[in-house]
């Protein structure tokens, strides 16, 4: 099961660098990319792969557990930057509501 979403997540990650190239905010690729790590870090094999080479014991935990926050920092960024973009007609209903409670409407 840790692989499956270990490759869902790098399947994300190559679906937003194609679907998402050229666009200046990049916070939720950012996210996908270090989770996807996380992730990967989480596979049995791969964990203990890197506790060995470094030689420690609970390494790759700290590793995959410090992406996993950055991850969870990005995303958190990436939603509050989407939530700051209204478009035109957005902003338009927006104003309407606003204005028409002001007055009693």
């Amino acid at each position: 099961m840790q692989t499956f979403v270990a490759v869902l997540m790098w399947l994300l990650v190559a679906s937003l660098l194609i679907l998402r190239r050229g666009r200046a905010e990049r916070s939720i690729t950012y996210a996908a990319i270090t989770i996807a790590v996380a992730m990967t870090i989480n596979v049995d094999a791969v964990y203990r792969f890197i506790d060995a080479l470094l030689g420690g014991s609970n390494v790759a935990t700290l590793i995959g557990d410090c992406a996993l926050m950055v991850g969870i920092f990005f995303l958190g960024r990436g939603i509050m930057k989407a939530g700051e973009y209204q478009p035109g007609p957005v902003r338009i209903a927006l104003v309407n509501i606003r204005l028409s409670e002001r007055h009693g409407y």
